[in-house]
């Protein structure tokens, strides 16, 4: 999303985007000059002293963002994450406006402290849900604005899931350790599915970030006596296609680890029916239920429960899917959020300002791996 946002700015003002090395970080040298990160906050459980430290290197390295504010004449700053504080702080020194995007579901002592100091310090919060919207509830100096991440929706007719058995099943996300994704409750379903005397398979897709929670999922597998009908197909580069070749769509994550997961948007879009579970903002994108089915999270019986009923009635699955396709063309439309976006950009600057755009824009992304969020500066 920060990298979307970069290239739709870059024909209207000069961008700097303060970015880690990685496989983006040439796309986005092609909007604008690129600058050394900002450190991050943690947003999970650490002890007092390693986030007192954290809060210590935003804080110390604030200033070096300010003086770089200053030198090339920034007009705005513009974070993808919560976790960015110093760029937030910066920009006070600078004293030029200061956009933070909220794509966060705080759970822990440590996610919460994040979104008090963002509500204090940012000039805007930009909440991707109004789930996420409604944590920054409390009083604070930001406004607090709500636009919803989405994707690029082509048109046109798609061609009906199946729904027939054996019923094909995928689970998208990386394999990071720990289990927020949740790809082996994936699993458990399935071997529920089995029990329940519905014929299915499963690819988990997605690239392995860490290998003991991939064999974490393989072992789960071959526990349950899965293992045949368990494919771990790595990253793809055709996700669109790879839903088509699929009945179902299942998400199956923790709390805190997704708030408006894109994979839904895709999936619906596709008029693939989807089962996820109730974590962050998912519901909100399903509409409770009207354009996929919700459940309880680290429920894989609930989610098991919820494919049978998409097998037994495949006509009401695929009306479900088709309303969620209309749902996401009209509500989540990629390109609608990021000129949403631009006005409010353009109205903080302005509104003291005689300027029609701000010529200067910078966006950061974080440095951790885990919360990955940019920021650029034009």
């Amino acid at each position: 999303m920060a990298l979307a946002q970069a290239e739709c700015f870059a024909g209207r003002c000069s961008i700097i985007a303060a970015v880690p090395e990685g496989p983006l970080r040439e796309r986005f040298a092609a909007c604008g000059a690129t600058i050394a990160p900002a450190p991050s906050l943690p947003t999970w459980e650490v002890s007092a002293v390693r986030w007192a430290l954290q809060l210590l290197r935003s804080c110390a390295d604030a200033f070096r963002l300010a003086r770089l504010i200053r030198r090339r004449k920034v007009d705005a700053v513009l974070t993808s994450s919560t976790v960015l504080l110093a760029p937030v702080l910066a920009a006070r020194l600078a004293r030029i406006p200061s956009f933070a995007h909220a794509r966060e579901w705080p759970t822990t002592r440590s996610g919460k402290a994040v979104f008090w100091l963002q509500r204090h310090c940012a000039d805007v919060v930009v909440a991707i849900s109004a789930g996420v919207a409604a944590r920054f509830a409390g009083g604070g100096r930001a406004r607090i604005v709500c636009i919803p991440d989405g994707i690029t929706a082509a048109e046109g007719a798609r061609s009906p899931a199946a729904l027939t058995t054996p019923l094909r099943l995928c689970v998208i996300g990386s394999l990071t350790g720990g289990d927020g994704k949740g790809q082996h409750r994936a699993v458990e379903a399935l071997a529920h599915l089995g029990s329940l005397g519905l014929d299915s398979t499963l690819s988990v897709v997605g690239p392995v970030l860490d290998e003991a929670y991939a064999e974490r999922v393989r072992d789960t597998a071959r526990r349950l006596g899965v293992s045949d009908r368990v494919e771990l197909t790595g990253s793809v580069d055709d996700v669109p296609a790879l839903l088509r070749d699929h009945d179902a769509l299942l998400f199956c994550s923790s709390q805190g680890a997704d708030v408006t997961p894109l994979v839904l948007m895709e999936a619906l879009v596709e008029e693939r029916p989807v089962v996820a579970t109730d974590v962050g903002s998912v519901a909100e994108v399903l509409l409770d239920g009207e354009c996929g089915a919700v459940v309880a999270a680290e429920d894989p019986a609930a989610m098991a429960a919820a494919v049978v009923a998409l097998a037994a009635d495949p006509k009401a699955a695929r009306a479900q899917a088709r309303r969620g396709a209309e749902r996401v063309r009209r509500d989540y439309d990629r390109q609608a959020g990021l000129e949403r976006l631009w006005g409010e950009i353009v109205a903080e600057k302005t509104a003291g300002d005689s300027a029609q755009v701000p010529p200067s824009l910078i966006r950061f992304s974080d440095d951790h791996p885990r919360d990955s969020m940019a920021h650029v500066d034009r």
